[in-house]
C-alpha cells in the first residue's frame, strides 16, 4: 500500500511524463472555498476486470467513421494478446482507470447520498455532482483524462491474468466465451477539487465509500451487472495546504480555478443585487402605504376606543 508521499510522487511524475505544466493559482483564486483532496482507491477481492474497446473497434460502431465494417481478428491470436489489448490505458500506454468511469461511478452512487436541501446528490435524470467535485486526472487517453494505477513497472503494467468466462451473444442468444484482464490487486491514486461551500469532506468520504462497496468500477460489477468485480476501499485520505497545489497539481486546473471563481463572484453578486432590490421594493411600499391617508394602526386603536367610551356614556 502507498504511503502519502507515495500517491504524491505518483500523481507529480505522471504530470511531468504526460507534458503537464506546473499549476500557477493567481492569489484571487486562491479561496478558501475550495479545497484539494488526495485518495487512494484500494482494489478488493476478486480485483478488476476490464473491457476496453480501441479506435478500431470504435470506428466500426453505428456512427463511427467505418460504421459496419468488421474487424479481422488475427486468427493465431494468445488469450494474452487479447486481454491485454482489453486493459485501458492511457496516451503512454500505462494502465489506470478513465476519469469517466471514476466520475460515473460516484454520480452513480449519488443516488444514495444527501445534499443539501435536495433530497439526493443524483437523480435517475440529473446530477449535482459537478458542481461541487471535481476530478483531477494526472494523464490522458482517447476519451480524455485518465488516473494511471500505482505501482507501475516500467512498461507502465502491474500484474494481471487472463480471465476466461462464459458469456451471452445479445446478437444471437447463444454462448460466447469472454476474454478479459483481471487484477488481482490494484491501487489508484485520485485527486480532486471540492467545493466547501456546497459539500464537506465527510460527504465525499460518503460517496466514495459507497462506491466502492456497491458501485466498483470495470467490467462485471456491482452497479453494472451484479457481479462481485472492481469492489475498492478507498484510503490514506489528505486535503493538501495551498503551497502544496503548485506543485502536484497541472497547469490547466487554474484556468479552470478561475473560472469557476468568476463564475462564483457573478452568481454572489447578482443574488446581492436581487436581495437589495427586494428590500429598496419593501421600503418603497412601506412608504406608499404611510402616504396614501390610511391611519395607522395606532390611530385605528385610538379611534375604536373613543367610540366605545362614547357608547358607554351614553347607556349610562
Amino acid at each position: 500500500m502507498q504511503t502519502e508521499t507515495a500517491v504524491l510522487e505518483t500523481i507529480k511524475t505522471s504530470h511531468a511524463e504526460n507534458g503537464g505544466a506546473q499549476l500557477s493559482v493567481k492569489p484571487s483564486a486562491k479561496k478558501e472555498r475550495w479545497s484539494l483532496a488526495l485518495v487512494t482507491l484500494v482494489g478488493l477481492p476478486p480485483g478488476m476486470m476490464q473491457s476496453a474497446m480501441s479506435e478500431e473497434q470504435l470506428d466500426v460502431l453505428p456512427g463511427g467513421t467505418k460504421a459496419g465494417a468488421k474487424i479481422q481478428r488475427k486468427s493465431d491470436a494468445t488469450a494474452e494478446e487479447i486481454a491485454s489489448d482489453r486493459a485501458h490505458r492511457d496516451v503512454n500506454g500505462k494502465m489506470g482507470v478513465p476519469a469517466e468511469q471514476i466520475s460515473a461511478t460516484l454520480v452513480e452512487t449519488g443516488r444514495r447520498v444527501p445534499y443539501e436541501g435536495k433530497s439526493k446528490l443524483s437523480t435517475l435524470e440529473s446530477t449535482f455532482f459537478h458542481e461541487c467535485v471535481i476530478l483531477l486526472p494526472s494523464s490522458d487517453c482517447m476519451s480524455g483524462g485518465f488516473f494511471p494505477f500505482a505501482g507501475l513497472s516500467e512498461d507502465g503494467e502491474i500484474p494481471w491474468k487472463v480471465d476466461k468466462r462464459r458469456g451471452r451473444n445479445e446478437a444471437t442468444n447463444g454462448a460466447n466465451c469472454i476474454i478479459r484482464p483481471r487484477f488481482a490487486s490494484w491501487n489508484l491514486p485520485v485527486a480532486f477539487l471540492f467545493d466547501t461551500t456546497k459539500i464537506q469532506l465527510n460527504t465525499v468520504k460518503r460517496l466514495f465509500q459507497l462506491a466502492g462497496l456497491g458501485v466498483g468500477l470495470g467490467e462485471f460489477r456491482p452497479g453494472g451487472s451484479r457481479g462481485p468485480f472492481g469492489r475498492f476501499v478507498p484510503k490514506e485520505w489528505r486535503v493538501l495546504e495551498r503551497e502544496e497545489w503548485d506543485t502536484h497539481v497541472t497547469g490547466q486546473v487554474a484556468e479552470l480555478f478561475e473560472l469557476l471563481e468568476t463564475a462564483a463572484r457573478e452568481v454572489e453578486n447578482e443574488k446581492t443585487a436581487k436581495e437589495k432590490k427586494t428590500e429598496g421594493d419593501s421600503i418603497s411600499e412601506k412608504d406608499t402605504l404611510a402616504g396614501d391617508g390610511s391611519p395607522a394602526l395606532g390611530e385605528h386603536e385610538g379611534s375604536e376606543a373613543t367610540e366605545e367610551k362614547n357608547r358607554l356614556a351614553k347607556q349610562a
